[in-house]
């Protein structure tokens, strides 16, 4: 996805809440690395935007009227308008992650934290993962995260002593992207710095 070599990452966000839909636009803008190619309020709109010029991701929200968000979501991975699809929601629920799961969706976000977690979302799902916000999981305090193929090939990376240009070149992925995932493993695995990281990977057998 362009979410490589540094392109940027283009997306269709579609919200029936205009001004909410415009914030999230207004501050994906602000980063370099994505470009907002339309910000819609309703699903056909969307859709019709991603006809005209197919995004990398669409961001869609689950409660729209007429076309919802999962509907929004299955068509236009249908007709292959985008390569993925994120979905936004203000209920954490498992049904509703598993919905969303079903439609094709790639991610899967609480909208009260949409503005601090979209963009590692979106960079995490551009680079081929899955990405479920934290606060819609259950609490297994205690249990050794599972990680994703990806997160353990960054973090082998990491704890054989490579840096973060070192690791995007070698993976084919952004700079911010190796950073995102980063950032995901330290939470995942509970660690203060790279030292814990390190150890962390060592302690599971990662490096044997």
């Amino acid at each position: 996805m362009t979410s490589q070599n540094n392109s940027p990452i283009s997306v269709v966000i579609v919200d029936d809440h205009g001004m909410f839909c415009e914030g999230l636009a207004s501050m994906l803008r602000q980063h370099e690395d994505f470009t907002v190619l339309a910000a819609m309020q309703d699903g056909p709109s969307a859709l019709q935007s991603c006809r005209v010029t197919p995004p990398d991701i669409l961001i869609a929200d689950l409660a729209m009227p007429g076309m919802d968000g999962l509907e929004t979501i299955r068509t236009a991975l249908a007709e292959r308008l985008c390569k993925s699809a994120v979905l936004l929601t203000m209920h954490k629920h498992a049904v509703i992650a598993e919905d969303a799961r079903r439609a094709g969706a790639a991610g899967y976000i609480i909208k009260d934290e949409a503005f601090h977690e979209l963009a590692d979302a979106l960079r995490a799902v551009a680079a081929g993962e899955e990405f479920v916000e934290p606060a819609s999981l259950p609490d297994n305090s205690g249990a050794t995260p599972v990680l994703s193929p990806r997160e353990r090939s960054i973090l082998l990376l990491i704890a054989q002593g490579q840096i973060t240009k070192e690791i995007a070149d070698s993976l084919n992925l952004s700079d911010k992207t190796v950073e995102t995932f980063r950032g995901r493993l330290m939470k995942k695995t509970g660690s203060r710095n790279m030292a814990d990281l390190v150890r962390f990977a060592h302690e599971t057998g990662l490096m044997a």
